[in-house]
């Protein structure tokens, strides 16, 4: 886990480049801050699952960083091995996937993959979930057309749901820019 710092860049640098993605790794929990007023339970309880999901992804994060930091390839200290990735193959050029496989075997890495997209799909369908509740809202403060506010029989907004998706579905083909 040496150095603590990228080689060359000062720690401040280190630690602000990581400071400006941590609002995109933890996206998905404040969804439950927009969902709270739905629950069937207290306010008091939000809290506590609020806190428990951000502990426990701060945790798998944590994790994820220190498994990749802590199996190297034999011989290579952590800035060699950075620097040299482009000399291996397979795994051994992924630093997560390598520790993976090096700790859990075969299995590692399609458990890291499905993990993986269990944690995008559910960040997707959160993000989905607090969309539809702001089209929805915007609906009932007349912001938007009624058919926004509108709820199904389990209490979704689904019109607002179905607008959410069909711009996913278009969005793509406007290229990068646009997304």
């Amino acid at each position: 886990m040496e150095p603590v710092f990228a080689p060359g860049r000062s720690g401040i640098s280190s630690i602000l480049s990581i400071v400006a993605l941590a609002p995109w790794a933890y996206i998905g929990f404040e969804n439950i801050s927009h969902s709270a007023g739905e629950f069937r339970f207290s306010g008091k309880k939000s809290f506590r699952v609020m806190l428990a999901a951000l502990i426990t992804g701060a945790a798998a994060y944590a994790m994820l960083a220190l498994l990749a930091v802590g199996k190297l390839p034999g011989g290579y200290s952590w800035p060699d091995y950075i620097a040299n990735l482009d000399h291996f193959s397979g795994t051994a050029g992924l630093p997560t996937f390598y520790a993976t496989e090096s700790v859990m075997g075969k299995y590692g890495v399609p458990v890291l993959g499905f993990t993986t997209l269990a944690a995008i799909v559910t960040g997707l369908i959160g993000n989905t979930i607090a969309a539809s509740r702001l089209l929805s809202t915007m609906a009932e403060d007349g912001l938007l057309p009624e058919a926004f506010a509108r709820r199904n029989r389990s209490g979704a907004p689904s019109n607002a749901i179905w607008l959410i998706l069909g711009i996913s579905v278009i969005m793509p083909f406007f290229g990068r820019t646009a997304i």
